[in-house]
């Protein structure tokens, strides 16, 4: 949540879904675990004084598989994301990198308006697959469109 109106930026840095190991015959689970958001982070900055100007959010999260974490060659889910709006809470643009799967979509809540989405990212439209953990993929996004328009 994003609120604006008295000069605060509240961040939220996500949840983890879980994870269920499935083996034959198909459907039968045979482990099912939790990671921790403990390595999830948001932090925020104001760019300018007075009244205006720009903020910053960032997003930091490295979270390993429950089930195989601390095995070198299990590559973690990785983002360093950062978001930059105005005071009206108008997305700027999006810049960092995350891992090169799985999905990532970024949606910012802001001064009451709907949730909406200013970054998607699907593996599968850019030919990665879940070995694609070992890659990153760069973010540059500006100029997006106003929030609530």
């Amino acid at each position: 949540m994003i609120n604006l109106s008295n000069d605060a930026v509240v961040i939220d840095p996500g949840q983890v879904g879980r994870t269920h190991g499935v083996s034959d015959p198909p459907g039968l689970t045979h482990y099912s675990g939790q990671a921790s958001n403990s390595t999830m982070y948001g932090s925020s900055r104001r760019l300018g004084l007075g009244f205006g100007g720009e903020y910053q959010i960032n997003l930091y999260g490295d979270v390993a598989n429950p089930y195989y974490k601390g095995l070198p060659l299990v590559p973690a889910i990785r983002y360093n994301i950062t978001v930059t709006f105005d005071h009206l809470g108008n997305v700027l643009g999006v810049s960092g990198s995350h891992s090169a799967f799985p999905a990532f979509e970024l949606y910012v809540y802001s001064n009451g308006h709907a949730p909406k989405r200013v970054y998607q990212y699907n593996p599968y439209a850019h030919g990665r697959d879940p070995l694609s953990l070992f890659n990153t993929v760069d973010i540059d996004r500006h100029t997006l469109a106003p929030l609530g328009k």
